[in-house]
């Protein structure tokens, strides 16, 4: 038996893993437990498995190990987590910036989407489908078709409580996770977030809001400056690059990227030139004529292909102005497809 097994880079989702591998050991015997991130990892450990039995599980697929996986992967079972949560936990375990947090988890909920949407054979355990041994057991026993006696089904129970010393929720063992309070720039960048929970229920994502808060700024001069970008832009100075990133990732399709921009004293007629890039391509540069005052918006389509690249949005203005202030609403991702 093959199963494939999608978690999430947190102590709980580690844990459930580990819960499955028991289950499937005392239910089947010798069974081999291939953690990987990249296709050599794979190709490596497949050929010392000892077992007809194998469980594959990733947290972090490069980019070659999703198209595997979304192409060939059965019997999936995806240990969900809140996208958000796992943002916290990935600042918290390795360090890093929350932005830079933000973006990688947008990395691999985008890689997940595409393997785990639409495919009829998946088994999806949030946390409140985990932390009770019984449930646990009983779904994923009836996911694989396999059917115990009550005494095996107690041998299980004992195994995964060997995981989990004490017998503690595993909310506790992430109390060090959780313990990290977002500022308020932080709480309206998570929410670009939020749509991945479709996930949950087996359903695509179809739009992202992404705030103002989520790109990033830049000096007179158009140097990057490395924080968020201020409300209020002024275009006063040199051609330059105003706005860049937000580096989040989207899962595979055809989307359409709509611009939401307030204009004020752009006497002059000063023009934008709108760029969108995935990695280091650049699908879109067109120029856009600024209003004199008041609101705009643009619309741009653009196809990503590979979930692994990050999407950047640049704006950039064409001419040196002497007036003018611009503000960046927000921007919209609607999936066309």
């Amino acid at each position: 038996m093959l199963i494939t097994v999608l978690g999430l880079p947190t102590s709980s989702s580690h844990r459930a893993a580990l819960a499955i591998r028991a289950i499937v050991q005392v239910a089947l015997g010798d069974v081999d437990f291939l953690h990987f991130s990249t296709l050599e990892q794979l190709k490596e450990q497949w050929s010392l498995r000892r077992s007809n039995n194998v469980i594959l599980y990733t947290d972090d697929p490069d980019e070659k190990t999703s198209q595997l996986l979304a192409s060939k992967a059965r019997q999936i079972i995806f240990l969900a987590e809140d996208p958000i949560f796992v943002a916290l936990c990935m600042q918290q375990k390795f360090n890093r910036q929350f932005r830079a947090s933000l973006m990688l988890t947008s990395s691999i909920f985008a890689s997940f989407h595409d393997i785990v949407v639409g495919e009829s054979n998946v088994l999806i355990l949030p946390p409140e489908k985990r932390f009770t041994p019984n449930l646990l057991i009983a779904g994923v026993l009836s996911f694989l078709d396999i059917a115990l006696p009550d005494e095996r089904t107690e041998e299980i129970v004992d195994a995964i409580a060997d995981l989990d010393p004490g017998g503690e929720r595993v909310e506790a063992a992430l109390d060090s996770d959780t313990s990290y309070a977002m500022t308020a720039e932080e709480r309206i960048m998570a929410q670009s977030l939020i749509p991945y929970r479709s996930i949950f229920t087996n359903g695509a994502t179809v739009r992202f809001n992404w705030p103002r808060q989520l790109f990033l700024g830049t000096d007179q001069v158009g140097a990057p400056t490395g924080t968020s970008l201020p409300e209020v832009i002024e275009l006063v100075g040199p051609a330059r690059i105003l706005s860049y990133g937000p580096y989040f990732h989207l899962p595979r399709g055809v989307w359409l990227l709509r611009t939401f921009l307030e204009v004020e004293d752009n006497y002059s007629g000063n023009e934008l030139t709108i760029e969108i890039m995935i990695g280091q391509e650049i699908l879109v540069h067109r120029p856009a004529l600024l209003p004199i005052q008041g609101s705009y918006s643009f619309e741009v389509p653009f196809t990503v292909t590979e979930p692994r690249y990050p999407v950047e949005h640049r704006l950039q203005l064409r001419q040196g102005a002497i007036e003018g202030v611009l503000i960046l609403k927000k921007v919209e991702i609607t999936r066309v497809n």
